[in-house]
């Protein structure tokens, strides 16, 4: 007597009776891919209106046209009810949900990272991944994608975490930085009559000149004066001038904090310094620290705080991202401004939402927004202008 066959299975086509709602693999692979789409989401709402610069800007839309299109692909895979479809979908949005993952991903390379985003697109990747796989080994006759197109669809969603990769992590330091230099001029413009307790009317100009085609962001400035009679031993620390010869210097900031340098452009600040006639030794220090300005602005209100650890009277001012892959990817970072030596100074920080402490270690990212700081010292002697009708 012939045996009856237990009837089997095709493991590779899910059955495709019912309502597609109804089928279990449908969800299993939505369910792989939420992770991507929530990072999606996270992309959409950052606060990031127009990126900084060109690749910033075409990469931005790139990650939201791919993250747009697996969000809508896995729900329509959800919905279709023709199987051969529904695969395909559905490996449209594993692409595009490794594509958008492994880009937030790329952009966490530099610190300050935010690390729940950070997980939550590792899972969306692996979750891609898995869900591909599982796409790609059970597809139905219909739905077959041959090797060859298996290959060129990945080659081109490896594309966009590439091209993120290299903005986050490949820049030229030289090629980053503006070369805005100071030059000081010295002179007396009248002399008192000669005494005790004669002045000198000195004017004292700087000039700042961007000799790069790229705009500064002036983070800060600082023009030192002191004076010292012939023979005197000349300080040149500030601290110690500080300290030791609060008498000697005068001091004030030729440039307003925050403000821009255009590119091949020059800015000037003159003064009228009143220094006395038997202290004809001065010293002159412009100290400056400026930042790229495509890639460093911040956001115009400040939070004050009246202390932080060893500072005083702070002000922070949020870095805006260049772009909302790495807004995403990296926790808040703030400029701050404090009075940390007590004396009513103002020196910079770089900070960020995990790491909010005075004085801070600066996160490493001077390179990246290309800050500079310089100290330009000029020492003269002065000379008295020549008297009306003299030679």
């Amino acid at each position: 007597m012939a045996g009856t066959r237990k009837p089997t299975r095709n493991r590779r086509t899910p059955a495709d009776a019912g309502h597609p709602l109804a089928q279990a693999w449908r969800w299993r692979v939505f369910g792989l891919l939420l992770p991507a789409q929530l990072v999606g989401v996270a992309l959409w709402r950052q606060p990031v209106l127009d990126p900084l610069t060109v690749t910033a800007s075409i990469l931005d839309k790139a990650l939201l046209v791919a993250s747009t299109v697996g969000a809508l692909a896995a729900v329509a895979m959800l919905l279709v009810h023709k199987q051969k479809w529904a695969f395909r979908l559905g490996q449209l949005a594993a692409l595009a949900a490794a594509a958008t993952s492994v880009s937030v991903l790329a952009a966490g390379v530099r610190p300050p990272r935010d690390a729940p985003v950070l997980v939550l697109a590792a899972a969306g990747a692996v979750g891609a991944g898995v869900g591909g796989y599982w796409l790609w080994t059970r597809q139905p006759t219909g739905a077959r994608v041959t090797p060859s197109a298996l290959v060129a669809s990945t080659v081109a969603g490896a594309l966009l975490p590439l091209l993120q990769l290299w903005s986050a992590t490949s820049f030229v330091v030289g090629a980053q930085h503006v070369a805005l230099s100071a030059t000081s001029d010295v002179s007396v413009l009248a002399a008192d009559p000669a005494g005790p307790g004669a002045l000198d009317h000195v004017r004292v100009a700087t000039t700042f000149s961007n000799a790069s085609g790229v705009r500064a962001r002036v983070i800060v400035t600082q023009t030192l004066v002191c004076w010292w009679a012939p023979g005197e031993l000349v300080e040149y620390d500030p601290t110690t001038l500080r300290d030791e010869h609060p008498d000697r210097c005068t001091t004030w900031r030729p440039l307003e904090k925050l403000s821009w340098v255009d590119g091949d452009a020059d800015l000037s600040d003159v003064r009228v310094v009143d220094i006395p006639a038997d202290h004809p030794h001065v010293v002159l220090q412009v100290r400056t620290a400026y930042a790229r300005g495509d890639r460093f602005t911040v956001d115009p209100e400040p939070t004050h705080l009246d202390a932080l650890d060893a500072c005083r009277d702070v002000e922070l001012y949020r870095i805006r991202e260049e772009s909302r892959f790495r807004s995403v990817a990296q926790q808040d970072k703030f400029l701050m401004y404090a009075d940390d030596d007590g004396d009513g100074g103002l020196n910079f920080h770089l900070t960020s939402a995990g790491e909010m402490s005075c004085p801070t270690t600066q996160l490493g990212l001077q390179d990246y927004y290309a800050i500079t700081t310089s100290r330009v010292i000029t020492e003269t002697w002065l000379t008295a202008p020549p008297t009306p009708g003299s030679p």
